[in-house]
């Protein structure tokens, strides 16, 4: 890895190879001054993705979906404002249940993949929204259905919004049901 050895930043950047390591973060050991990492195996391996949307069904603690993200780095892209290529990936939903250490992978057929966006959530849904769609920025908006002891399903992906221009690495909140806010992000990757 390339860290600065004072300042511990990065100084340089692998878009080659997404990780596909499981961390759980602590809070309570971090403010002992414990060391407040974990890594959590799983099993089967499953490849890494950049920038998948991490939900946290509700009533299921234990498990975790990683919906989207893609297996092909646009980092250097974006970051240099070089051509970006579109794909074919299909939007793939991975479940962990990191108490058990097992991990499972469906793919979503009639959808594209779906990184870089946003998303939040309440008690049985997270929506998603923006971010890049086959490596193309979209105003999509994407509905993950998930009740405990029922599974998950994609319910919709919508007409991008007219009044809204598409963008990634934005903020999303959901400050009540029925009301999203969108904040920043970037509109134009050349």
């Amino acid at each position: 890895r390339h860290v600065d050895s004072e300042t511990g930043f990065c100084t340089a950047i692998e878009t080659e190879v997404p990780f596909a390591e499981l961390w759980e973060f602590d809070l309570e050991r971090a403010l002992l001054g414990q060391p407040p990492f974990r890594k959590i195996e799983y099993s089967p391996p499953l490849g890494g993705l950049f920038s998948p949307v991490a939900v946290v069904p509700a009533g299921e603690s234990h498990r975790l979906l990683m919906v989207g993200g893609s297996a092909q780095g646009m980092l250097e892209s974006l970051l240099f404002g070089w051509p970006i290529a579109t794909t074919n990936q299909s939007l793939v939903v991975r479940e962990f249940q990191w108490t058990e250490g097992r991990a499972g992978e469906a793919v979503a057929l009639n959808v594209g993949d779906l990184s870089l966006g946003a998303t939040a959530s309440n008690n049985s849904h997270a929506i998603m929204f923006g971010g890049m769609v086959q490596n193309a920025l979209t105003s999509a908006v994407m509905v993950l259905e998930s009740r405990p002891g029922m599974g998950s399903t994609i319910s919709g992906l919508y007409p991008e919004a007219q009044e809204l221009g598409a963008r990634a690495w934005h903020g999303l909140a959901r400050p009540r049901d029925g009301l999203l806010v969108v904040f920043g992000g970037i509109a134009s990757c050349e």
